[in-house]
């Protein structure tokens, strides 16, 4: 199959989304498939295209504006009509992207099978936010003419129906994960050593960008009342900075907890794997996730404890494998509580801790995942067909 993924930022600080198109597109290439990656050139990292399956073609269209989170790039115009006239399907990673308006319009034209996939990107259906905006805009017509819809969980489906996707195009299935990045772990210390973190004191590790959406600022307050408990904690806010990072460190000036916050910035693998490794607790603190988040699936892999917040997709992951401690969003004595009883208590977790990743290898591997994701291209081949 000639199969297009179409991702608006692929690079290593595009965060989940990026990652999950460039092993995916990667392991179809393995698999004898023509795969291209369709994107814009925001933040572009060559050293990120290099690691690429060899035969994996990257079509960038230049970036000249931002505009409310949206690269404008018109060369999309030029180059949609080709690439939509000549892919057998189309695998939509984004959906409020301004490469997907020209390249939907010519899907339709040619017939070309799309399936969205958008991991938790659709527009609330109840405000007046600018996502709906292009919804109303330019969505609906992405909607009614897909093939299929690809939701990482109940959670994730529910949210295509109530912008009116058919609930018989609607699929559930994860990304999945490749789980050989890792298996090969580097030996312990390496986290503390670099960033002066002593082997008597807990190391509290959220990873992701810093937006406000990931609850960074729920985690923070929550730390706050975990640090009045006991004075042998430190939190670890690592990744990128999303436009949410002022507004952290304005809440934890006025908390006069400086001194036990560290920031290291955005971790490459090797980075990630020792930081994970050197952690007590894992915290994910999202106010919205469709589902578990990349970051806690390499928790999970690194044997460190998770703490979640509930109500969402991720919790519902977590909780189908029994992999973590769930609390409410908001609740920062109970998320505090959570993280010391893990600390007090570190076997119980590590039982919990286990199941995740036994669940993991078994069930989301990316051998195992690619092969549903094939599955499902068929299928929207023959749909449209």
């Amino acid at each position: 199959m000639k199969i297009l993924q179409v991702c608006d930022v692929f690079s290593p600080l595009g965060g989940g989304v990026a990652s999950v198109v460039h092993k995916l597109s990667s392991k179809l290439a393995e698999l004898g498939h023509d795969v291209s990656i369709y994107t814009t050139d925001y933040m572009k990292d060559e050293t990120y295209l290099d690691a690429l399956f060899p035969s994996v073609k990257v079509i960038a269209c230049k970036t000249v504006y931002r505009l409310g989170g949206l690269n404008i790039a018109p060369s999309a115009f030029r180059k949609a009509k080709k690439l939509a006239k000549n892919v057998d399907v189309i695998h939509f990673h984004a959906y409020t992207s301004f490469i997907n308006i020209p390249l939907v319009y010519y899907a339709i034209k040619y017939n070309t099978p799309m399936v969205i996939d958008v991991h938790g990107n659709l527009p609330s259906t109840d405000n007046g936010s600018l996502k709906f905006l292009y919804h109303r805009i330019f969505g609906t017509k992405m909607f009614k003419n897909a093939a299929l819809f690809i939701a990482e969980t109940k959670v994730g489906k529910e949210e295509y129906l109530k912008l009116g996707a058919p609930e018989h195009k609607v699929r559930i299935a994860h990304p999945g994960f490749d789980v050989s990045d890792m298996q090969t772990l580097p030996p312990r210390g390496a986290f503390r050593k670099a960033h002066g973190v002593s082997a008597s004191q807990y190391v509290i590790f959220f990873l992701g960008r810093l937006h406000k959406i990931k609850g960074v600022d729920f985690l923070t307050e929550a730390f706050v009342v975990l640090a009045a408990m006991r004075d042998d904690v430190v939190l670890v806010l690592a990744g990128p900075d999303d436009g949410f990072k002022d507004e952290i460190e304005g809440l934890i000036i006025k908390k006069n907890i400086q001194d036990r916050i560290i920031f290291p910035g955005f971790m490459d693998l090797e980075q990630k794997k020792q930081g994970l490794l050197d952690a007590d607790v894992f915290v994910q603190p999202s106010r919205y996730e469709q589902g578990i988040a990349h970051t806690t699936i390499e928790a999970l892999l690194c044997s460190t404890p998770v703490v979640a917040t509930g109500g969402n997709g991720a919790a519902e992951d977590i909780e189908h494998m029994q992999a973590g401690t769930l609390v409410p969003f908001g609740d920062a004595l109970a998320l505090a509580e959570a993280i010391n009883q893990i600390i007090i208590d570190p076997k119980s977790a590590n039982a919990k801790t286990k199941n995740g990743k036994s669940y993991i290898e078994e069930n989301l591997s990316l051998e195992k995942t690619v092969l549903k994701f094939e599955r499902m291209f068929q299928e929207a081949i023959r749909i449209v067909s």
